[in-house]
Order: structure tokens, then C-alpha cells, then sequence
């Protein structure tokens, strides 16, 4: 097994840091961090449905937590707000501010423009392939059963 530059896992988390700095640089031209943009695009993604805290963390794979506390921010910054959710007493429901639903299709724009030049010089089957081949990576590790090292 190689543990140099040649290790998927490196090159796909070199990658992801990649994308992440660069959405981090469009995010902070607005005064937002990368987390805080990807929940706006998520926020704006779910349509008329309105997510829960709990709906977002999970979709982005982040602790519930750590969450709380991007919200709580974008909260305070005007993004977002919260209301109670009806089918749960116990959670809240998130809605974008005018504010936030007037910078989000700039923040889509420029996720679309990173993801193309991400992928520049491949062909549209090639891009299609890697698609694939990463839904198979994410998939395989996400049902994976996790097991201390060494062990199995």
C-alpha cells in the first residue's frame, strides 16, 4: 500500500482542501466563511422545504454542535433566522434572510465556476467517469463498518 503522492486518499483530500480554500476565498468576499456559504447553498437548495439544524448537519457531515454554531453566527450576521418546526417542538426550522437569498446565486455561480475549473482539460466523459468513480469512494467508505486499525 503507498502512503506518498501516489495514495488516493491523499489526492482526493488534496484535492478537497483544494476546493475548500478556494470557496473559502469566494465565501470571504462576502463576509462568510466556507461553512457558513455551504449552509446558504444547501439552505437554498431545499426548495420550499425548510431544513432543521440537525437535517443540514447531516447532509454536510458535520456534528450537530459545530453546526449549531455556524447557525448561531449566521444567525447574528442576519443570514439566517429560525423558527419553531411544527412537527417537532424540540427543533427549529431554518429560513434564509432577503440578504442571504441575494447573495446565493452568487455563491452558486462561483461553486460552478471552481467545479469547472476543477475539472478543466477533462474531457465530458471523463468528468462523468470521475463522478462515478467518487460516488463509488464516498459510498464504499461511507457503509464501510469502521474498525481500529490493525483490526478487522
Amino acid at each position: 500500500m503507498s502512503t506518498g503522492h501516489n495514495d488516493i486518499g491523499y489526492r482526493v483530500n488534496a484535492a478537497s482542501k483544494l476546493l475548500r480554500s478556494r470557496m473559502a476565498q469566494e465565501a470571504a468576499a462576502h463576509d462568510l466563511t466556507a461553512q457558513q456559504a455551504a449552509v446558504l447553498l444547501t439552505l437554498s437548495l431545499s426548495g420550499e422545504t425548510e431544513p432543521t439544524i440537525t437535517a443540514i448537519a447531516t447532509h454536510m457531515g458535520m456534528d450537530r454542535p459545530t453546526m449549531t454554531g455556524v447557525v448561531d453566527r449566521l444567525i447574528r450576521d442576519g443570514w439566517v433566522f429560525t423558527v419553531p418546526n411544527p412537527a417537532d417542538g424540540r427543533s427549529k426550522l431554518l429560513r434564509p434572510t432577503k440578504c442571504s437569498r441575494s447573495v446565493t446565486p452568487l455563491l452558486a455561480e462561483a461553486s460552478g465556476r471552481i467545479g469547472l475549473e476543477a475539472v478543466g482539460g477533462l474531457q465530458r466523459g471523463e468528468i462523468d467517469t470521475l463522478g462515478r468513480l467518487l460516488d463509488t469512494v464516498i459510498a464504499n467508505l461511507g457503509d464501510a463498518p469502521h474498525t481500529e486499525a490493525g483490526r478487522s
